[in-house]
């Protein structure tokens, strides 16, 4: 199944939508008008991702973040696409992967910055936080630049949970599953700090990731 949609954010609009894909794949396009602004999350286990966004009138920015998490042993897909086609449009995008066992994981972001606009601004960023051992991850950071007047970049790095923190905190007693959610829960609420929930909200996306991660099943 297949969840399709098409949004407009109007003039002047400031929005936050928060995509949570568990079952379904998506498909949406997410077109921002002059002045508009847009936080746009999106969760999801085991599910392909295909969202694209056209920054198409002056001040338009779209702020981009992704968690990705499961245990799940199958091909993930995820694509996700920026065009700049105005003046003083901005994006900057930043996916957060939790990496488990057996994963086979093709990520495809890019930023496309049309010819002849100015002060443009496109970065994008990928950490990959790898949990066991057997991965398989298939990154593709793609910038499409075709203007000079711009400021651009992707950075992609791939890392385990740092061990000196978790020796650290097994120091002082806590158990080595405490000691890695406190490190995940820190790379959660670094991304959801920047948008709005109440307590409750929050409480249930980490309850949600962190109960799929460490739980005792197929490790």
């Amino acid at each position: 199944m297949v969840n399709k949609d098409n949004i407009i954010l109007k003039i002047w609009e400031d929005n936050q939508i928060v995509d949570k894909i568990f079952w379904e794949k998506i498909d949406k396009k997410i077109i921002l008008e002059s002045d508009s602004n847009l936080k746009y999350l999106v969760i999801s286990n085991d599910c392909d991702i295909d969202v694209e966004f056209f920054c198409n009138w002056n001040n338009s920015y779209c702020k981009v973040y992704g968690i990705f998490f499961s245990k799940n042993k199958k091909e993930i897909k995820w694509n996700i696409s920026v065009n700049l086609s105005s003046n003083y449009a901005k994006t900057d995008i930043y996916l957060l992967w939790f990496v488990a066992d057996d994963w086979i994981i093709k990520v495809r972001w890019n930023i496309n910055i049309d010819k002849s606009v100015m002060w443009v601004s496109g970065h994008l960023l990928q950490e990959n936080i790898i949990l066991w051992k057997n991965i398989k991850i298939d990154t593709t950071p793609v910038l499409n630049v075709s203007s000079n007047d711009v400021s651009a970049s992707h950075w992609a790095k791939i890392q385990k949970l740092d061990t000196d923190k978790l020796f650290y905190m097994m120091s002082k007693w806590l158990s080595d599953d405490k000691s890695k959610e406190i490190i995940i829960k820190w790379y959660i609420d670094y991304i959801l700090g920047d948008l709005i929930f109440d307590d409750s909200q929050k409480q249930e996306i980490e309850n949600l990731i962190l109960n799929t991660l460490l739980s005792k099943n197929d490790r």
